[in-house]
């Protein structure tokens, strides 16, 4: 297990340490963080104290400007740019290229751009037009 991920187990197992009292409770909870923190491809650590890569940015860049494209969010682009970044951001986060795998995780059965515009069309009812 990377170093972050260590960390973040560790946070975890103090957490459950300083909230649980019961001994058995409190092991099962700790296997199943270890399991979590492995198998989560996301690194919030390492994510949020590193910069932006070249790559990682050109990512954004790229889904910012399909959902601008697309006219998803209702204005001019100087209107809607920083909400249309904001949903790229996130989708990078869930989707994009993971260091660890060296794999691009866009979509099971979709292509690129039906991917970016779904999960843009959700964000948008969820977070936008609420």
């Amino acid at each position: 297990m990377k170093n972050t991920k260590e960390i973040k187990l560790q946070i975890i197992d103090n957490y459950i340490d300083w909230f649980t009292s019961n001994e058995s409770e409190r092991e099962s909870m700790k296997e199943e963080a270890t399991t979590y923190v492995k198998d989560d491809w996301v690194d919030e650590i390492e994510q949020s104290t590193s910069l932006l890569n070249p790559e990682k940015a050109k990512e954004i860049a790229l889904v910012a400007a399909v959902i601008l494209n697309e006219g998803l969010l209702n204005g001019t682009v100087f209107q809607t740019f920083d909400c249309a970044y904001s949903i790229a951001e996130k989708f990078v986060l869930k989707y994009g290229y993971c260091e660890e795998t060296t794999q691009i995780h866009w979509g099971v059965d979709a292509e690129f751009d039906e991917t970016v515009i779904e999960f843009a069309e959700d964000h948008i009812k969820k977070y936008v037009n609420n």
